[in-house]
Formats: C-alpha cells, structure tokens, sequence
C-alpha cells in the first residue's frame, strides 16, 4: 500500500513513518499516482510504502488542506474512463466547496473529516445498484460502533444521513461508475 500526503508530520499520526526512510519527497512518483494527487488537488507530494499485510487498500491520500471535494474529484477522474487501479481511499482533514446530497455547501474545519472512497467491485450494478447506494452508509455506522467498541450507536436517516439520536454527525454520497467486460 503507498500512503500520499502533502503534510508528513500531520499524516505521521496516522500512518506512523515505517522503515529506514520513512516519509520521502517524492519526485519519482508513478505516473497513475502523479495523476491522482493532482486531481486531488494535494501538492507538494511525500510518500511512503507501507509493507504489505492485511491492508485492503492499494493507494491511501491523505490531505491536510483541500479546495474543493474529493469525492467530486473521483467523479471527474472516472467519469473520463479513468481507471485508478485499486482500493483508494482519500481523506481532507479541512478543506472547503464540500457539498451535500442535494447540493448544500458545507466546509470541513479541522476536527472534520471528509473522505472519499474509490472501491471497484465486480458486481452486476443492475442487480445490486441500489444495495451499492445503501452499502457506505451502513459501513459508517458498523466503524462507528467498532471504533467506539459499541459506546456509541449511531442510526441512518433514509438515505444517507448518519445520526445519533435526532442529530446528524455524517452524511454518505455515492456514485457508481460502470464498465462493460
């Protein structure tokens, strides 16, 4: 798995710097991943492999600043036929011209967080495509309560909202994008 970041001291309390070289600027990175840092909008670019284990993810960005959507910048990459290559997660811990299901602006102030997922599935979208819309919501809520070893119990608010009691502490946008084998 490669970690991507423009702050490694701030992502280092995350993903803590592992081998003899740690976080490295980057200046070779692979072309695929130049491409989705830029799309991204994160630069400078410091890097880090993390050696293979359990990991479900290929590609994890993590930015400290962002000025527009991460989950808007995966629908124009893949809407260009764009293919990532893997499990990418992307996170902005701040970052603004955020927007809601039906359009609403919101801005991410630090204590925030805003990730966006790119996950291909082999799964038949004229089968499962509703379940796909519901499925990030649920995931939400079961690491909520994994991560609060079950002290909290959030709920969903048809359809992508994540509360807690009468209050919303998340929401969930979904796209699919699909491609002929």
């Amino acid at each position: 798995m490669r970690v991507l970041t423009d702050d490694p001291a701030l992502a280092a309390a995350f993903v803590p710097a592992q081998g003899r070289d740690g976080w490295r600027r980057d200046g070779d990175l692979a072309p695929h991943d130049w491409h989705l840092v830029n799309a991204l909008g994160g630069a400078p670019v410091w890097s880090q492999d993390i050696l293979p284990g359990d990991t479900f993810w290929s590609t994890i960005v993590l930015l400290s600043q962002t000025g527009f959507s991460q989950f808007d910048a995966f629908e124009r990459l893949l809407g260009t036929g764009c293919t990532l290559g893997g499990p990418i997660a992307s996170l902005a811990l701040a970052g603004n011209r955020f927007h809601g299901q039906r359009g609403r602006r919101w801005e991410a102030v630090r204590g925030n967080l805003h990730v966006s997922l790119a996950v291909p599935t082999r799964l038949d979208a004229a089968h499962i495509g509703a379940g796909l819309s519901m499925l990030p919501a649920v995931g939400a809520v079961d690491a909520i309560v994994s991560a609060s070893q079950a002290a909290v119990r959030p709920g969903i608010k048809w359809v992508n909202d994540v509360v807690i009691g009468e209050r919303k502490i998340g929401g969930v946008l979904t796209a699919a994008h699909t491609t002929e084998r």
